[in-house]
């Protein structure tokens, strides 16, 4: 058996907040994680970098084969400009597997 026969997508990929207004937090948006594998995905953590924040997830500590989840994400911008961030899920996927 090669690795641990895990592969996760996520959809949509990248979001756009457009303009938002400095220190106010904006609608969400919904990213959802497949996990397309042949063996359970555990998830210990999901978090936002920079200005975003996970507003909340439907992704337990388990993803099941086949199953989806979902996770929320708001930005609060404290400066004028572009701002980028990422949306980090530590588990036991590996990053080839990813697709």
């Amino acid at each position: 058996m090669f690795g641990t026969g895990i592969t996760v997508t996520l959809s949509p990929t990248s979001l756009g907040f457009g303009n938002q207004v400095i220190e106010t937090t904006s609608a969400t948006k919904t990213v959802t994680l497949k996990n397309w594998g042949t063996a359970t995905l555990t998830i210990s953590d999901i978090a936002a970098s920079a200005n975003f924040a996970v507003s909340s997830t439907s992704c337990g500590s388990v993803l099941l084969v086949g199953k989806t989840c979902t996770v929320r994400v708001t930005f609060t911008p404290t400066v004028l400009g572009t701002v980028r961030g990422t949306l980090s899920f530590t588990d036991d996927a590996k990053a080839a597997r990813r697709r």
